[in-house]
């Protein structure tokens, strides 16, 4: 129990950290402080996600944002959040699938035409096809 507690606090860590990180990335297409913009959010990653990985019949999902427009968006690796200038924008997914206890990654991209104030939902399904939705409405 401990040492899931453990994997639990250093993953949430991790993840704060790179939520910090993707809203201040300096990669072409990135809005600016002052630039009107649009977000950008993955799938995943999230508590639920981990928990369900760690069984062999669970099946969870992390669809991160590797690149834009060519470029990675976080040293660190990908990232769940970006905000984006207003335009088309080529995002580049790193996926992970857990399914059935059998681990699945892959990569791939997408085009998205990015409006001002609006919030997009980036998913896949195996091996990485990409999909974006936009939920500002919802």
């Amino acid at each position: 129990m401990l040492v899931v507690i453990c994997r639990l606090s250093v993953t949430l860590v991790f993840a704060a950290t790179l939520f910090g990180c993707a809203s201040t990335g300096q990669f072409p297409g990135a809005a600016t402080e002052g630039v009107p913009g649009g977000i950008v959010k993955s799938t995943g990653g999230t508590a639920g996600s981990f928990f369900s990985g760690l069984s062999p019949l669970g099946t969870s999902k992390d669809v991160r944002i590797f690149r834009v427009n060519g470029v990675k968006v976080n040293g660190m690796g990908a990232t769940s959040l970006v905000r984006l200038a207003p335009g088309t924008q080529q995002i580049e997914a790193s996926c992970s699938f857990t399914i059935e206890g059998r681990l699945i990654q892959g990569n791939g991209s997408i085009s998205v035409n990015v409006v001002d104030g609006h919030i997009y939902q980036l998913d896949a399904k195996p091996p990485c096809v990409v999909s974006v939705s936009d939920i500002t409405a919802r």
